[in-house]
């Protein structure tokens, strides 16, 4: 058994994983498929030698004893730790840029197990298929970050084109129907005048627009606004922006609803959509954890931690 075309992580820019939800089911489902089998059955996962493919073999075998198995991430660190650190590494942000944040696999899997604990992802009824091809871009690039509470998508423009990158734009009629079908009621547009959202409103969506520079952080206005957003909605909120923002305010909500860390909220992010969280946004979720811990404790939401 080996990495495949299913489980191979397509890098964006620098970043080399890790390897998305559907990667982590499928091979899980696989490695299950082989067990039953016999019990004494033994597999070996090969991999090359190239530092980023074993890297991304040794999360995937670690995810497999996380959701399956139930083994703490610390623990499932244990059979690769004499892995010299020049040949598992850590990974990094989509971009080009020098890396200025480094996050380990430990975290990844942190996020992935903290996700199972509070209903953010439930592997029983998650379907790697449908994933996969809501996530193409030719299908809108539609991300679960919270079941039953988060959806991140493309963002639509005003009218459908072939982009320079091969991919299409799509209008706000061509989300209508699968937000509906994923209980939509909100949307959150973050990135500017792309489109009239009459379509969205006439089909009976409540459109918000939160003006944010995609180059900045956010100012605690943004954060405040995006958040009575997100928790006064009774169903699911869908956000589409430029430059990963709602991916970022995305990770501040785990941060102070569900008490992630900044890295767990970065790692668990990174595996539900791929490609999340750039440059300054990493360190900015960093230096806010304390003050949304605070925020979630003070908001009576603990409950959920």
């Amino acid at each position: 058994m080996s990495l495949n075309k299913r489980t191979r992580y397509v890098p964006f820019a620098a970043d080399f994983g890790p390897p998305n939800l559907a990667a982590i089911m499928l091979f899980c489902q696989e490695v299950q498929d082989f067990l039953v089998q016999g019990p004494s059955n033994k597999l070996v996962f090969y991999t090359s030698p190239e530092p980023k493919d074993l890297t991304n073999s040794i999360f995937l075998c670690g995810a497999f004893m996380v959701v399956v198995l139930h083994v703490p991430p610390a623990e499932a660190m244990k059979p690769f730790a004499n892995i010299p650190r020049d040949v598992c590494l850590n990974y990094r942000d989509a971009t080009w840029d020098p890396v200025s944040f480094e996050l380990h696999l430990t975290s990844c899997w942190s996020g992935l197990e903290r996700a199972m604990q509070k209903g953010v992802f439930n592997p029983l009824r998650f379907d790697p298929e449908e994933y996969l091809h809501y996530d193409d871009h030719g299908n809108g690039n539609l991300n679960t970050i919270v079941e039953g509470k988060f959806v991140a998508f493309k963002s639509p423009r005003e009218k459908r084109a072939k982009n320079s990158d091969g991919t299409v734009s799509h209008t706000p009629a061509d989300y209508i129907n699968v937000l509906k079908s994923m209980n939509v009621e909100d949307i959150i547009r973050l990135n500017g005048y792309s489109y009239d959202p009459k379509d969205f409103v006439n089909a009976g969506f409540r459109h918000h627009d939160i003006n944010y520079n995609a180059r900045a952080t956010p100012s605690d206005a943004t954060i405040d606004r995006f958040l009575s957003i997100a928790e006064s909605s009774q169903s699911v909120t869908a956000v589409h922006c430029s430059a990963g923002v709602s991916d970022c305010l995305s990770g501040l909500f785990l941060m102070k609803a569900y008490g992630f860390t900044a890295e767990e909220s970065i790692g668990w992010l990174r595996i539900a959509r791929p490609g999340s969280i750039i440059g300054p946004q990493q360190h900015f979720l960093k230096s806010q954890e304390r003050r949304l811990w605070d925020l979630g404790r003070k908001g009576g939401r603990e409950e959920g931690w």
